[in-house]
């Protein structure tokens, strides 16, 4: 932990705060970071153990952190999302240049090939503008289509809505 005495005027005079954690003292990416710098996931009747978020950008162009400017880049399933605080909807920080998403329940193609069942949405279309702050959620009337051959557990809903997110 980084700590460091800092001294400091006000109005009402000088001030004296010591012993200032970074945690205390975030840095201004975070301290910025608002709803819109995520996308979200409605799992209330999916139900999954784990979600994920998992993109692409349609020109194999690398993919980064809206926030940190880190390169995503992993295979699938791609990436864990944060539960946000007890209720059943997850979030991820928006990947600049995807324009493809898919979301599921973590299953990795090795465990799906060896018969480890699977569920995820279709391929959404993805604009990081258009749907900053929005949450998906998939409309459960439709069946999940499982797929063929080795992906044969793999069932992919084939719709849901995305829905401006209010917490």
């Amino acid at each position: 932990m980084f700590t460091h005495n800092v001294t400091g005027l006000t109005l009402g005079g000088l001030i004296d705060e010591s012993r200032l954690t970074t945690e205390n003292n975030r840095n201004s990416s975070e301290q910025t970071n608002s709803g819109g710098d995520y996308i979200y996931y409605d799992n209330s009747e999916t139900k999954w153990d784990k979600v994920y978020a998992y993109w692409w950008e349609s020109n194999f162009a690398t993919t980064t952190n809206k926030i940190t400017g880190e390169v995503y880049g992993e295979a699938f399933p791609g990436l864990p999302m944060e539960r946000v605080g007890d209720t059943d909807i997850y979030r991820i920080v928006i990947p600049v240049k995807a324009n493809n998403i898919i979301f599921n329940c973590g299953i990795t193609d090795k465990e799906i090939k060896n018969g480890k069942q699977s569920y995820q949405t279709s391929d959404l279309v993805f604009d990081e503008n258009a749907n900053a702050g929005q949450v998906y959620k998939i409309d459960l009337s439709q069946e999940a289509k499982h797929g063929r051959g080795v992906e044969k557990t793999k069932y992919i809903y084939p719709a849901g809505t995305w829905s401006n997110y209010t917490p």
